[in-house]
């Protein structure tokens, strides 16, 4: 080509390449022959450059042809004549299958970079005979690194490890050498800023030297932490589940035992009575009444609870927290016992504001007052007091029921909120329960993100403590 980029000899082959014949391209320029832009300029200025500089010059690009955008490793030698540049020797090499072969592998090596990213998947590899070692982008991130300022090496992989996990990475990493074995192993590794991570790593020697000895080792590394964490949520849930089932299973026959006493009283003093009216027999019809009448309230208060209970288990019972008057609350609860209380000359005494205000359900605190009420009606002696105060504190209130009946031992202290052992003694007057008032209490005290607990002494009393919010939290 001369300085004008004129064609003034052009092979077969070139010709070819450009989907013309020799004689149709010699005497014109590229841009005459139809070559649009970019692509004409860059000739022109790649020829001018060559003359100026009297330079080879090798350059790979890209330029249409007749089967489609083709790529063409191009060398362009100055051709002297008297010191000077007179012309251009233009030599081409049709590289594009090497080109596209170098775009698949970056495109698929994009891929698999984004495919790691996803699957949180690092990469490595190690030469074993010079020490050097390469990771992916997405191992550095696996364990919490800079990839600018930290050099990787196998002895930081190892200083990583969970201590816990130490010996048990070594016994399996250590046969690869002598036995050339893969491996593929679960393992912790903590990182810099002190948060464990779940990992799996798969590893194998990939090249041998002239001796047999491994030179090359390859391996992958993903971050399982998520599904190791789910499994272990899925396993203790399922544990978890075991145990309430077991539990309720026994809960369940506790209650189908206690329901049985006041029926069995119920139905055998029921017979006495009829035989006693058929015989026209008044004396113990009294007596047998206030018995059956006793069990029949028994088995009520049971079976209120129990319903009550299901009903927050299940998620059918509404919880409607609002503003309450909590004195008036334990006022109509006090009237609703104080039958029983009078039964047994126990004085009920009150120690709280004319208004005292609290963010409450209801029904729920209802019955958690009728039901520490009750219980301590029960374990109270004939002429005993019981005492029911309310103390405003900053954002509660504390609400104590205490009786000086009989008291509890520690060790059953401890049982009273246990749906598992159906812990129920008899009151002072043979009264009868299993405790399932209390996990309601329990349970409805907890709704209200509040807290309860018992003191108590034996022969001294005890008392029941819970907690209310003022206000919606």
């Amino acid at each position: 080509m001369d300085r004008d980029s004129h064609h003034l000899f052009v092979n077969n082959t070139a010709a070819k390449m450009m989907g013309l014949t020799s004689d149709a391209i010699v005497g014109k320029t590229n841009r005459e022959l139809g070559v649009g832009e970019p692509y004409a300029s860059e000739w022109e200025e790649r020829i001018r450059m060559v003359f100026d500089t009297g330079k080879t010059m090798e350059t790979e690009s890209e330029f249409p042809s007749v089967e489609g955008n083709k790529y063409w490793h191009i060398r362009c030698v100055p051709e002297f004549s008297h010191g000077k540049v007179v012309s251009v020797l233009a030599v081409s090499r049709d590289i594009t299958e090497r080109k596209r072969s170098e775009q698949a592998l970056r495109e698929s090596e994009q891929s698999l970079a984004e495919a790691q990213h996803l699957a949180h998947i690092g990469s490595w590899e190690w030469n074993i005979q010079t020490g050097n070692i390469h990771w992916s982008k997405e191992l550095f991130s696996i364990f919490g690194l800079d990839c600018n300022s930290f050099v990787p090496s196998i002895q930081a992989m190892a200083e990583f490890v969970h201590p816990e996990d130490r010996e048990f990475r070594n016994n399996k990493t250590a046969p690869i050498f002598s036995e050339y074995k893969s491996f593929n192993f679960d393992y912790r590794i903590v990182r810099p800023d002190g948060s464990i991570r779940y990992l799996n790593t798969v590893g194998e020697i990939k090249d041998l030297d002239d001796d047999g000895k491994p030179r090359l080792m390859k391996g992958f590394i993903q971050d399982i932490t998520e599904r190791k964490l789910a499994e272990k949520a899925l396993k203790e849930n399922e544990e978890r589940l075991r145990d309430l089932n077991a539990t309720k299973d026994k809960f369940f026959s506790i209650i189908a035992h206690d329901l049985r006493s006041p029926f069995t009283s119920i139905i055998g003093f029921i017979d006495l009575l009829i035989d006693k009216i058929q015989k026209k027999e008044n004396d113990g019809i009294e007596k047998y009444s206030r018995i059956i009448a006793k069990s029949s309230r028994m088995a009520m208060d049971l079976l209120t609870n129990l319903f009550e209970w299901s009903r927050l288990q299940t998620g059918k019972m509404d919880f409607k927290p609002a503003q309450i008057d909590l004195a008036a609350i334990i006022h109509e609860v006090i009237d609703h016992i104080s039958v029983s209380a009078r039964q047994k000359s126990i004085d009920i005494s009150k120690e709280f504001p004319a208004s005292v205000s609290a963010f409450a359900d209801k029904q729920m605190i209802s019955t958690v007052l009728r039901n520490l009420l009750s219980n301590a009606i029960k374990f109270t002696n004939a002429g005993g007091v019981i005492n029911i105060s309310v103390i405003p504190k900053k954002n509660e209130l504390l609400i104590s029921v205490k009786d000086n009946g009989v008291g509890i031992s520690q060790p059953d202290v401890e049982k009273l909120f246990r749906i598992d052992v159906g812990h129920s003694t008899s009151g002072t007057d043979g009264e009868q329960g299993t405790g399932l008032g209390l996990m309601l209490c329990k349970e409805f005290v907890l709704k209200h993100k509040g807290k309860i607990l018992v003191r108590s002494e034996v022969g001294i009393g005890s008392e029941f403590v819970f907690t209310l919010p003022v206000t919606d939290p």
